[in-house]
């Protein structure tokens, strides 16, 4: 005999002796025992039909290299484990758990493994953890500040340095090339090995340290040069004009101060640059001095000069070009400094121009561009 209750009412169904409501009795054991699944789970607290999601998460199958700290083939939800890798090599995380999330909109209940990050809170882990290459933080220039500021990074990681107001880092950008296990060149001393982004916009191995490094100092040039602005010291990249008194003329009439790295070593240095008349900057290999100049002729414009400056030296060969179809009435002129002759001033500057029979004729007029 089986009590079944159904709709309210109670029946009595027998479920042994082959009777011919045998069949039936069996149907409604099964069909009142799906209802009252239901209607328990409807009754139940809000757990979003969660609450069979209770079995031990499996250990997962990331780098072979990793050491569990406890080592088993499960954990419980919400337990923290670490993980340590052999050697010098370090996990992308030290501090993990398995926890349960829930996948939107279909609330599918799902295991996710959580990883402990630097500043110490949890954040999803997309991939696998691996076993990496780190650096330790570089003991550098106490007053650098670097960002982000962590104790150590894995390789290829990029750091941002700056100094205090009024200094700049030999090196803005740094990044971490090769941790722990990396070799000297004798292939035997442990170290890491940090890169620098030069101002040629290529990474350089750093030797020796990084600073926080003063202004510019003012240059010692020719005391004729006038600086503007006028001061002892100049920040990096900070452009100022050049100027001579009277007729004379520096080669530079920009200059400006930058960071370079000497090759192979790499070690910061300052250099100062100048601007060129096409307004490429190039490094200043002698010091500037106020000299007399030929200043650019102003002829027919569609004539090109090379090389097109605004000054030329004395005795300086220019070519002269044309557009398609045109060309200069003088291929080359040379600005020559005129001796004065006696009881007479000569003139500052004249332009003599090469014929076609290789003398150097004065230039009488503009030269201009001639068509057929």
């Amino acid at each position: 005999m089986h009590i079944v209750q159904s709709g309210g009412r109670t029946e009595r169904c027998c479920l042994w002796g082959g009777g011919s409501m045998a069949p039936q009795c069996a149907l409604l054991v099964v069909l009142a025992t799906l209802l009252a699944a239901l209607e328990t789970e409807q009754h139940a607290p809000k757990n979003r039909g969660y609450s069979w999601y209770t079995g031990p998460c499996t250990k997962p199958w990331w780098d072979h290299n990793l050491q569990f700290t406890p080592d088993r083939n499960s954990y419980g939800v919400n337990e923290e484990l670490q993980l340590t890798c052999p050697g010098q090599l370090k996990p992308s995380f030290t501090s993990v758990k398995c926890v349960i999330q829930f996948q939107e909109p279909s609330s599918i209940a799902q295991y996710v493994w959580m990883g402990r990050n630097s500043t110490g809170a949890w954040i999803h882990i997309a991939g696998a953890v691996w076993c990496v290459e780190t650096c330790q933080r570089p003991q550098w220039d106490t007053k650098l500040h670097l960002t982000p500021d962590l104790q150590e990074y894995r390789k290829n990681d990029a750091v941002m340095l700056s100094c205090p107001e009024g200094l700049q880092p030999s090196y803005t950008h740094v990044r971490c090339a090769e941790g722990n296990g990396a070799l000297d060149d004798a292939g035997s001393v442990y170290r890491d090995t940090w890169q620098g982004w030069s101002s040629t916009g290529a990474w350089l191995r750093i030797e020796g340290t990084v600073q926080c490094l003063g202004p510019c100092t003012k240059p010692q040039w020719d005391h004729r040069l006038q600086f503007t602005p006028d001061r002892n010291s100049y920040g990096v990249n900070e452009e100022l004009q050049l100027t001579c008194s009277g007729q004379l003329k520096p080669f530079f009439t920009s200059v400006k101060c930058v960071i370079q790295f000497q090759e192979p070593i790499s070690i910061a240095q300052y250099v100062w640059m100048g601007k060129k008349a096409s307004g490429v900057w190039t490094r200043i290999e002698k010091n500037i001095s106020c000299k007399e100049k030929c200043q650019k002729p102003q002829w027919d414009s569609r004539i090109r000069l090379d090389p097109d400056q605004e000054f030329y030296n004395f005795n300086k060969t220019v070519m002269l070009t044309c557009p398609n179809g045109y060309w200069p009435s003088a291929m080359r002129i040379t600005c020559v400094k005129p001796s004065p002759h006696q009881g007479l001033s000569a003139p500052q500057n004249i332009w003599f121009m090469k014929n076609s029979t290789g003398l150097w004729p004065l230039a009488v007029g503009d030269m201009r561009c001639v068509g057929e």
